[in-house]
């Protein structure tokens, strides 16, 4: 008998496929060091946007304000970002190729300590209706509202 994996099963296995090459892609960046990870990821509009921050030791990290030890440097930075950006763009197809819709926000929280992901997703837009929002600012919001820093 052959036995045949239902359609949403795949999808799910793509979509989570994805989000895990984002985690492993922000976990190289800190080297798998690290307490937590937090990836921020939009799809709005005509525009993708991707952020990422840190709990090390307790206290929350932009990317490019990691303790010391930590190698922060742009090209760094960027190779991370781009990883991301090409994981959304992947998401997109994923989601055209299953007749799925796409998130237009995505959050995702990684406990690197117990191995555990948690993701939020937003399907209706976030700023692209406003005229005086943008991603990064939703980022910096979401940073602000974890960290209860007011660190930009």
């Amino acid at each position: 008998m052959i036995f045949r994996r239902k359609k949403k099963a795949v999808f799910e296995d793509a979509f989570t496929s994805a989000q895990t090459e984002m985690v492993s892609s922000c976990l190289d960046y800190i080297e798998g060091k690290g307490d937590s990870l937090f990836i921020y990821a939009s799809n709005e509009g005509k525009a993708i946007h991707c952020d990422y921050f840190y709990n090390i030791n307790g206290r929350y990290n932009k990317k490019h304000k990691l303790p010391e030890g930590y190698k922060t440097d742009i090209p760094r930075q960027k190779q991370c970002l781009m990883e991301l950006s090409y994981t959304i763009l992947d998401l997109v197809s994923i989601c055209q190729r299953f007749d799925k819709p796409m998130p237009t926000e995505i959050k995702i929280r990684y406990d690197i300590k117990n191995n555990r992901l948690k993701a939020d997703y937003q399907y209706s837009n976030v700023y692209s209706t406003t005229s005086d929002k943008y991603a990064n600012d939703i980022f910096d919001e979401w940073f602000n509202a974890v960290s209860g820093n007011n660190d930009k």
